[in-house]
This record gives C-alpha cells, sequence and structure tokens, in this order.
C-alpha cells in the first residue's frame, strides 16, 4: 500500500506525542514483539488496496522583529489523500496561505493517473478564492517536455502534507537506526505500546532545547497491522523567528475505491496558464 509521493521527495519526520494511557502495555525492550508487529505491519500496508488519509496540518513562522513582522507566513491545510489498488492517487481539499496581514484560501484537486495512451498523467484544478467561477487546470502527462515548471513551488506546498503521511505509512525507527538516502540515521529515542495483535502505538519525544531550542513529538497508532492515526507537533526558535509545525492524521482502508481523471482531461493538454469555466 505504499503510494507514491505526487511532488515531493520524501521528508523526514516526527509526529505528536500524548500520554500512553489506553496504549496497552509497553513493548519497548521486546525485540522479538517488535520485530514480528514491524513486519506485520510491512506485509499489510504494501497489500494493493484502495486507502483514504485525513490529515489536517499547519506551517507557520513567526519573526520576533516586529519591523518585518509582514514576513510572517503560515500555512493550513485540511486535504483528503486517497488511494486505489492500480497505485493511482489524489489529493483534495483546502489550503490557506497567510503572509502578513495577506490572507488566500485556495481549494484544490491533484490527480495521479496511469493512463494506457499517455503513462502517467498529472491533472490539476486550483479553484481561485473570490472568484468561484473560475478554476485554473494544468495537465502533464509522462514523457512530455517539462514546460510548466514554475507551477512546481505551487503544488508542492499543496501537496505537502503527502509527506507526513509517507512518514506515518511505515514503522521505519523501529530499530535504533535507519537507512536514508542521505546515510544511515540514529532513530531518536522512542517507547512502544501495544494492545494486543496487530497493535502498535509508538511515541517519539525528541527535545533538544540546549542544542538548538528546539523540539519535537511522535505518536502513531497501527490497529490489525494497519495505520489509524497519527499527530505531530514541532517547535524551532531561534533569535530571529519561531517555526511551528502541527499535522493530524486520520486513515481508512477503501477496498473498492477507484480514482479517475475528470471527464474532458485530455481538452486541457498544452494549456499552461489559461482559465477554464467550471462546468
Amino acid at each position: 500500500m505504499k503510494k507514491k509521493n505526487i511532488i515531493l521527495p520524501l521528508l523526514g519526520i516526527a509526529v505528536l506525542s500524548s500520554c500512553a494511557k489506553g496504549y496497552g502495555q509497553e513493548i519497548t525492550s521486546d525485540k522479538a514483539r517488535v520485530a514480528e508487529l514491524g513486519k506485520g505491519i510491512s506485509e499489510k500496508m504494501n497489500e494493493k488496496t484502495g486507502f483514504e488519509a485525513h490529515i489536517v496540518g499547519y506551517m507557520g513562522a513567526s519573526y520576533k522583529d516586529k519591523e518585518v513582522a509582514n514576513r510572517d507566513t503560515k500555512y493550513s491545510w485540511d486535504v483528503y489523500y486517497r488511494g486505489d489498488d492500480k497505485g493511482n492517487i489524489s489529493l483534495g481539499g483546502g489550503m490557506t496561505i497567510k503572509s502578513g496581514e495577506e490572507k488566500m484560501d485556495y481549494a484544490f484537486n491533484l490527480f495521479q493517473v496511469n493512463d494506457p495512451e499517455y503513462g502517467e498523467v498529472d491533472y490539476t484544478e486550483l479553484f481561485y478564492p473570490g472568484d468561484p467561477d473560475h478554476k485554473q487546470i494544468d495537465v502533464h502527462y509522462e514523457n512530455e517536455s517539462n514546460e510548466a515548471g514554475y507551477m512546481n513551488e505551487g503544488l508542492g506546498i499543496m501537496a505537502f502534507p503527502i509527506a507526513f503521511f509517507d512518514a506515518a505509512c511505515f514503522p521505519y525507527y523501529l530499530g535504533d537506526e535507519v537507512d536514508t538516502e542521505y546515510g544511515t540515521v540514529t532513530v531518536p529515542p522512542r517507547k512502544l505500546y501495544s494492545n494486543g495483535d496487530g497493535n502498535l502505538t509508538i511515541e517519539m519525544p525528541n527535545t533538544k532545547e540546549r542544542e538548538s531550542n528546539s523540539s519535537s513529538y511522535t505518536r502513531i497508532t497501527y490497529d490489525n497491522y494497519v495505520l489509524k492515526d497519527a499527530v505531530f507537533e514541532s517547535t524551532e526558535e531561534n533569535t530571529s523567528y519561531t517555526q511551528t509545525e502541527k499535522f493530524e492524521l486520520k486513515y481508512k482502508v477503501l477496498p473498492n475505491y477507484k480514482i479517475a481523471l475528470p471527464d474532458g482531461w485530455k481538452d486541457h493538454i498544452g494549456e499552461r496558464t489559461t482559465s477554464s469555466m467550471v462546468s
């Protein structure tokens, strides 16, 4: 069930802690039990089936110098990330960007679907705030020339919550170290709890106030070997600004869910800056 990241590279991430009450017996030191649960979760999460992840998130930076307060930038999301058994994915919902006194609300739909004729197709609908009768549509497909690189940054911001999903989806950090594209990384201290077969909760407090004045917390829960929910919170502070991130995720399996491109998607191939009337 591992899904492709449609815009972003996989990001390292840690998630919000809460007390262990109700999580079951602590099994941190039971290596055999941890390995058994990790294996079962990896196998179950890699099964080809539909899924839905509802993600609510926030990311923002606040400058301490009031004279540059207009540089404060805050992002918030409320999105649904879905996939089917063919590897097709979609992301849709709302995003708000607040920069200084300016606030912009967006609604969007992103699709990545495998088409027999065009290969992998990326389809984006962006609804502009204050103009509900229009939307911008952008379509890219496999093997075409990349003529619309200017859109990548904006799409990356919209799809940022997928990085949180990717990190929460699989318990990579059940061992003491994890191999990444940047080398081997030591996993921060964590505690593991289980209520029984197929159930696992991971908590990862990681506070380094003396070194970097930053802190982060992790809590991810799997049930019946499948991701159930996760929450994330981190704060980084320096002499200039404070940056915070918060994410919450709820996950469920959708066995018969299918994803298809919207009708008329081929009509928008080659369009790059035009807006199309909402039907």
